[in-house]
Order: structure tokens, then C-alpha cells, then sequence
């Protein structure tokens, strides 16, 4: 399966959410990475049809997909960022409902009501009504009700919000074992979800592709710029408000361990370490840096796979 997304454009009045944005997924987990406002969730609801583009299209093995109509949206889950459900429902009986809205027939929607409630580890508070969950409770039925109709592509738009460790680990594992045979995209500004679930990261801000690849591939671009700095620990604060520092560690009260962001060595004695993405966030979200000086860009936000 191959979705993709050409020269995608949305715009609210004067602000462009999704600025010309081309680039193509087949199976696999895609992380798309950004900070709050960055577009993230506009690219997805374009992605799902529920917004239309000003300009540019989405193809689906070559077919756009405003031409197949149902065959497309039969083929979506999707989570969005402000989940919400029927909150005097039971969990059953919302994902019941939620499977026959997306054409279940009754014994069908039974039974992928059942699978997904024991997927996500709710099939215990099957029978307790919404209003009663936790917020990580909720998270998970949202997870549940986007896997009802077996999705070929999975849009998830902030899935891990709300969830526990435990829980994380669990989410990280379905939707690996999900992506072998479909295309999931999530996105996230928490870089840690990203770090151990993508097999490729999308990095987005202010509606525009930064980097698109494997993660040890666009962290190569801070190759030489992160270093590691042992300093006194009574002196790590103030040396921290003038450099740009990613991690700040203090080992034993007398030592601190800055992790530095710098063109050239922050101070004498700092060693070089592999960049994170972590250290790429920081770098390009807090850095005022431009995406003109990227040598992976292959122009108008374009890139394939």
C-alpha cells in the first residue's frame, strides 16, 4: 500500500496550517514530530477527509482518493487529538455503536467490540460507563475504537496523551505489531514516543517538513554539535542559562553532566556524543533556525519513500 500526499496546502484566513506539503508512506509507523501549533493535527484531519486541501491532493496506490469515496474511508482509523465518547455509554456498548457507524453489522460489531476491548487491556471495565474512566482509560477505548474496522492506514494524533509507562508499552507493541501490514502515522510532541515506536520520523513545524527519515539519518545533521560537559554542580545553573542545554544530570552534588547543543566546543574538556532526537528537537524548536540550511530537503517540503 502506498499513500501519497502532494503539494497539500490548508490555510485559515491568513495562517497556513499545512504549507505545501508532498511526501509518500507505505507500511510501517511514521512519527510525525512538532511542537504545539506546528500543523501536525490539520495534516492529519486532511489525511482522514475531514478537512478538503486548498491545493494538492492524496493518492492511494496511485488513485485519489476523493475518487474512491467509501473505499478509502473504510481503510481509515483514526484517533484525533481531543478524543471524546458518550460519556453514560458502557465501554461495550460505545465501541458496539462506534463499529456499526463504521458498517459493522450486529454479530460483527459484537465481536470487534470484544477483541478490542481485551486488545487495549479494558475488557475488565467493559461494562463501566465513560464518565468513570481515567483519562488513560479514555485514551485507551479511543485507541480501541480506531482499530474496530481492521485499518489498512492509522492516523493517531497525540495516542500516548494520558497514558502511563505500563500503558505506553503496551500501545508501543500493538501498533508495532499493527504497522506490518499498514500504514500508521502518529504524532506527538513528546520526542520519547517517537524515539522507541517510528521506524521513520517526520519532523514539522510551522506546516512544513523539516527532515523525513529514519531517525539516526536526520539526527546526523547535529553530527559534531552535541557535547558532553562535566562542570561544578554549584556553577551548572548559571553556565546552563548561556548555553543551550538539553539534559543537565547532577551525580554526586558536587558534579553536574550538561548535555550541550553548540556549533563549536561549549567549554574546555567537552567531549562529542552521538546526537539524540531529543537534541534535534531542541535544536530546530527552540533555536530560531530555519529550514533553509537542510541538506535533505528536496524542495517545497517534497519527499519519497
Amino acid at each position: 500500500m502506498q499513500l501519497q500526499i502532494q503539494n497539500l496546502t490548508r490555510c485559515y484566513g491568513t495562517n497556513t496550517a499545512v504549507d505545501h506539503v508532498s511526501f509518500t508512506l507505505t507500511n510501517g509507523v511514521y512519527g510525525l514530530l512538532g511542537e504545539n501549533g506546528a500543523g501536525k493535527s490539520t495534516l492529519m484531519r486532511l489525511l482522514c477527509g475531514l478537512l478538503r486541501p486548498d491545493t494538492g491532493e492524496i493518492r492511494l496506490n496511485g488513485k485519489a482518493v476523493s475518487l474512491r469515496g467509501e473505499a478509502y474511508t473504510g481503510l481509515l482509523g483514526y484517533l484525533p487529538q481531543n478524543f471524546s465518547a458518550y460519556p453514560d455509554f458502557t465501554a461495550r456498548e460505545y465501541l458496539r455503536y462506534a463499529a456499526v457507524l463504521k458498517g459493522l453489522d450486529g454479530t460483527a460489531a459484537k465481536k470487534a467490540a470484544e477483541k478490542r476491548l481485551k486488545k487495549v487491556g479494558l475488557l475488565p471495565q467493559a461494562n463501566r460507563r465513560i464518565k468513570t474512566f481515567s483519562g488513560g482509560m479514555r485514551q485507551r477505548l479511543g485507541i480501541a475504537q480506531a482499530l474496530l474496522n481492521d485499518p489498512g492506514i492509522l492516523i493517531l494524533d497525540e495516542p500516548t496523551a494520558g497514558l502511563d509507562p505500563k500503558e505506553r508499552i503496551r500501545f508501543r507493541n500493538l501498533i508495532s505489531a499493527w504497522s506490518r501490514e499498514s500504514i500508521v502515522l502518529l504524532s506527538t510532541h513528546i520526542v520519547s514516543d517517537v524515539e522507541f515506536i517510528a521506524d521513520e520520523v517526520i519532523l514539522f513545524r510551522a506546516g512544513q517538513i523539516l527532515h523525513f527519515g529514519k531517525p539516526g539519518q536526520i539526527t546526523a545533521v547535529l553530527n559534531g554539535r552535541v557535547w558532553e560537559c562535566r562542570v561544578d554542580a554549584a556553577k551548572a545553573d548559571a553556565i546552563s542559562r548561556r548555553l543551550k542545554v538539553s539534559n543537565l544530570k547532577n551525580e554526586d552534588g558536587k558534579t553536574a553532566v550538561l548535555r550541550v547543543i553548540s556549533e563549536e566546543e561549549p567549554l574546555p574538556g567537552a567531549s562529542g556524543v552521538t546526537p539524540t532526537l531529543e537534541d534535534l528537537y531542541l535544536y530546530y524548536f527552540e533555536s530560531g533556525k530555519t529550514n533553509a540550511s537542510l541538506s535533505d530537503q528536496t524542495g517545497n517540503g517534497g519527499y519519497e519513500r
